[in-house]
């Protein structure tokens, strides 16, 4: 980490016009309630920009910053000290720790998702009293009365906004690259579809168990060496079983069962959308260490018309 002071005096605008997969994923209800829920856990106001500069998403304003902003100081010169220095974390492909010439304590670091790069900018409070200080002065100086100061003062050195950047640095990294394995998993599915010959299973329509073979086998020929189940509705019992697998891990999955009551079953018939990352020991859907440490299944809806006939299963 390395701590920085904003000197510069030029300003660039923020555009930003292209509907990229990153802008449309920070779009999302869900997105902006995990980053909103981040940014009220840290206690730092998070914004996201594009690799241009462009800002994509501000989850919650810092008030010290809109304050300085309306101030039009020439001395802090906000936002354009701030704006300035947002792409240094990806020149560097580092976070950085920056002071404000407001002297608001705040950091950046580089992202990426689905090769575009991004930069987060996480802004809190003053570091010490003096900072504290010398903001009053150039408040008093401007003549402005309601400074969004709440007591008592916490403050926060680079140290502490070191480790909360470190924090956040993770889960969002975290977070993305789970959402990034998923694509590629749904994109490659996305090709069974065309792979499939069906003239093959016209003829194998009167053999279960090849069916379930060919598709397990387009399925490894697509993913490559993995673990895959088939599973297949079972009409007397209302339950989904594992009918078909291979694999390294296939004995431990061959035993896979999902109730059409289960919660798992029931959030894909309402989206009819695959459901990732279900642990498999956790929901004692296995044994224990019977699929070593892949224990991760990725669940992906077979239709006939609309009935949900199969399931097929990828260990991840």
């Amino acid at each position: 980490m390395a701590i920085v002071n904003n000197i510069s005096n030029s300003s660039a605008p923020l555009s930003n016009t292209e509907n990229t997969a990153l802008k449309r994923l920070l779009s999302s209800d869900k997105c902006k309630d995990y980053l909103k829920s981040l940014s009220l856990i840290t206690g730092f106001h998070l914004s996201v920009y594009n690799e241009k500069g462009g800002l994509l998403l501000t989850v919650t304003e810092n008030p010290i910053c809109k304050f300085s902003e309306t101030a039009q100081s020439s001395t802090a010169n906000c936002p354009g000290s701030c704006e300035e220095r947002i792409l240094e974390p990806l020149k560097l492909d580092r976070p950085l720790i920056c002071k404000c010439r407001s002297k608001v304590m705040s950091f950046s670091m580089p992202i990426s998702y689905l090769r575009e790069n991004a930069v987060v900018v996480g802004r809190n409070g003053f570091a010490c009293y003096e900072d504290f200080l010398e903001f009053l002065k150039t408040a008093k100086n401007k003549d402005l009365q309601e400074i969004p100061i709440t007591a008592p003062l916490n403050f926060v050195d680079e140290n502490y906004v070191a480790s909360i950047s470190q924090y956040i640095h993770n889960v969002i990294n975290y977070m993305l690259s789970n959402l990034q394995e998923k694509q590629k998993i749904t994109e490659k599915l996305g090709r069974f579809t065309s792979l499939v010959d069906t003239n093959i299973l016209e003829k194998l329509s009167r053999d279960p168990n090849s069916i379930y073979r060919y598709i397990i086998d387009t399925i490894e020929f697509i993913l490559g060496p993995t673990s895959v189940a088939m599973l297949a509705l079972d009409n007397r019992t209302s339950t989904y079983k594992a009918v078909s697998a291979s694999g390294k891990h296939k004995n431990a999955i061959l035993g896979l069962e999902f109730s059409s009551k289960s919660s798992v079953i029931k959030q894909i018939g309402q989206t009819r959308s695959p459901v990732f990352r279900i642990d498999l020991e956790a929901e004692k859907l296995i044994q224990p260490g019977s699929a070593g440490k892949t224990r991760i299944l990725n669940l992906f809806p077979v239709y006939v018309g609309d009935k949900m006939e199969g399931l097929i299963g990828v260990l991840d």
